[in-house]
């Protein structure tokens, strides 16, 4: 269990409740407010002094796949770009994600992507930001696919002189 104590917590509906506690159980969120019953052998988290939003799912970001120097890219596949096979859970570091220290800033969950540099780039997947191993932190796994007709496609693509080289080329990709 972990309890995420005395931070601002926002719910979704426009309410913030200052010097507020969430408890986490197993992964869920059992109780917010400022009475609850702590059990024994609760880890604490205090976020006093930041702002916490639970529930809230960050849906397309590098956090956990991008090294302390930020020049590891576990998550561009640029043999191809059509790669819709590819699955970002393997990308995924905890020592990564313990390095970028998100969870300090109150965010409990992100959707992991893996790069707009594909017309179609692989599965997404929800991971917690605190942890020790990526099966732990792992939420939910196959929970999108990226698809980008982006500038990023045609920088890739085209600097190699292979299609994608325009955003005709890449939607033309799609249509495959």
């Amino acid at each position: 269990m972990l309890l995420i104590k005395a931070g601002t917590v926002h719910d979704g509906n426009g309410n913030i409740f200052e010097n507020t506690d969430i408890l986490i159980k197993n992964g869920i969120i059992e109780a917010i407010g400022n009475s609850i019953d702590i059990p024994e052998n609760v880890e604490i988290y205090d976020a006093k002094g930041k702002v916490v939003f639970p529930g809230f799912i960050d849906s397309l970001n590098v956090w956990g796949a991008k090294g302390p120097g930020w020049e590891d890219d576990d998550l561009s596949e640029l043999s191809d770009p059509v790669t819709p096979q590819m699955d970002v859970v393997y990308s995924f570091d905890q020592d990564s994600m313990y390095f970028q220290r998100v969870f300090e800033y109150g965010v409990t969950s992100a959707g992991l992507a893996p790069s707009t540099s594909n017309v179609l780039g692989g599965y997404m997947a929800v991971f917690k930001t605190y942890g020790d191993h990526p099966y732990k932190m792992l939420v939910k796994d196959k929970v999108g696919q990226v698809a980008s007709i982006s500038s990023k496609t045609k920088i890739a693509y085209g600097k190699r002189n292979i299609c994608p080289m325009t955003k005709m080329g890449a939607v033309s990709l799609q249509k495959t």
